[in-house]
């Protein structure tokens, strides 16, 4: 486990500065989603309607371009490391959504299944890539 958090460090490190905040900013803007999910807001006012674009627009980014990698992004490597970080963080949200009464017809957890489906296309995609 320390090895791969070592390699998920460096790969990490290599990104350019703009990169490194648009994944701060993404996943401040997932914890946000989950909260108002979990805590059974409403999510429509227009703040919060902002925070959830906002992130489905870096995750578009980083997840997009049928599975080109971005010029200023090192590699598939750190593409891969954090689709499946969100994958794992959403698919928990999930699975919480399942277990505790929450309202699963909110703007908050609708972005969160589709960010859970739209991560795990991305790693398909990329398993597809690496066999070929």
């Amino acid at each position: 486990m320390k090895k791969f958090t070592i390699k998920v460090l460096v790969t990490l490190s290599k990104l350019n500065n703009a990169s490194k905040i648009l994944l701060i900013l993404a996943t401040v803007c997932l914890i946000q989603t989950i909260c108002v999910m979990l805590f059974n807001l409403e999510g429509s006012s227009p703040s919060e309607v902002t925070i959830r674009s906002t992130m489905s627009s870096i995750f578009g980014y980083f997840f997009g371009q049928q599975c080109k990698n971005h010029f200023n992004i090192v590699n598939y490597n750190s593409q891969i490391y954090f689709a499946g970080f969100i994958s794992f963080i959403t698919l928990g949200a999930a699975i919480l959504m399942t277990w505790l009464p929450i309202n699963q017809n909110t703007p908050a957890t609708a972005d969160i299944r589709n960010l859970l489906l739209t991560t795990v296309g991305f790693l398909i995609c990329m398993v597809k890539q690496v066999d070929e």
